[in-house]
């Protein structure tokens, strides 16, 4: 059992699907099995209220515009003092025969999307092959799990 499901109860999740993001005050947002995609979570302590973006890289020529468009609805409605991290693709470099531009181009492009709107955002990006999930609980902010 992983440590989200060990944290808070899987019933209250809402689940955010690829190329999709949410914003909730009340319930637990969750991007389970991000696998290639990137995860971009987007919490204010004070309010209690949390944004979850679920993206995918490879093929996606929307992703700059797709993360400017989450990131302005998500300060718009949360303000700029917030904690934000992304994380989740696999390693670009696993096999050097099947190494996929798209997903280091999709890192790159989330960094430079998210630095344009908060200065102190954290990035985690998984080098591994296991997918990794992320979920944002209001009472507890941020929780990312690389190995799922």
């Amino acid at each position: 059992m992983s440590v989200i499901q060990n944290t808070v109860d899987v019933s209250s999740y809402r689940d955010v699907e690829n190329n999709t993001w949410k914003l909730s005050e009340r319930e637990v947002l969750d991007s389970e099995f991000l696998g290639s995609c990137i995860g971009v979570a987007v919490y204010d302590s004070y309010s209690q209220t949390g944004a979850l973006g679920h993206f995918e890289t490879i093929g996606n020529e929307e992703l700059g515009y797709m993360l400017e468009e989450f990131l302005e609805e998500a300060e718009r409605k949360m303000g700029r003092s917030l904690e934000v991290l992304a994380g989740g693709t696999m390693s670009p470099n696993l096999d050097p025969l099947e190494t996929d531009p798209g997903i280091e181009e999709g890192r790159e492009t989330a960094e430079d999307v998210i630095n344009q709107y908060f200065d102190s955002a954290m990035y985690d990006w998984h080098d591994g092959f296991e997918r990794s999930r992320m979920a944002v609980h209001p009472e507890y902010g941020i929780f990312y799990q690389e190995k799922v």
